[in-house]
């Protein structure tokens, strides 16, 4: 077979490949907190805020939220009274600190209840720019880590810095 007529069937499977690969995730960016993550396709998405994203089987909920405030320890401690407010029983670990991507990063896990339902939690809390902060939430039935752990591990090392021009 020549290259020429291969060519369209190249071009084919390259359109099928770059298809499948596109429909596995979108990215998502905000300015304000300086990030941007992949969203896995295969999750619900509400684009109202806060952006809130459902795995496929209903058992890990994701919510992506950016607000003001003045360190990092502050807006820990605000996101702290959030699942204060809305969550009971609520046992949490000591803060760890780290980077992510580069991105200095707090975080806190536990466990708790959601209208009376035994829960797990993540708190991660990343410094965006200037005063920009973003709370990601991860909430699930006792054992949600395991079962979307793969997905989870894709999400969180998609997140990175915006490029500033």
């Amino acid at each position: 077979m020549r290259l020429s007529s291969a060519l369209p069937i190249i071009f084919a499977v390259t359109m099928m490949f770059l298809s499948y690969s596109c429909a596995e995730s979108a990215e998502y960016k905000d300015a304000r907190a300086n990030i941007s993550f992949e969203i896995d396709d295969s999750w619900s998405v509400s684009n109202r805020a806060p952006l809130t994203l459902v795995s496929p089987d209903g058992g890990t909920v994701l919510i992506f939220e950016v607000v003001k405030a003045f360190s990092l320890d502050d807006a820990l401690d605000d996101a702290e009274v959030f699942l204060g407010k809305n969550l009971s029983n609520i046992t949490m670990t000591p803060r760890k600190d780290m980077l992510i991507n580069g991105i200095p990063s707090a975080e806190v896990e536990g466990k708790c209840k959601m209208n009376g339902i035994p829960a797990n939690y993540r708190l991660l809390v990343l410094a965006g720019s200037k005063d920009w902060y973003t709370y990601l939430y991860y909430f699930g039935a006792p054992g949600y880590e395991t079962v979307n752990k793969d997905t989870i591990s894709k999400f969180a090392g998609s997140i990175k810095k915006i490029r500033q021009k």
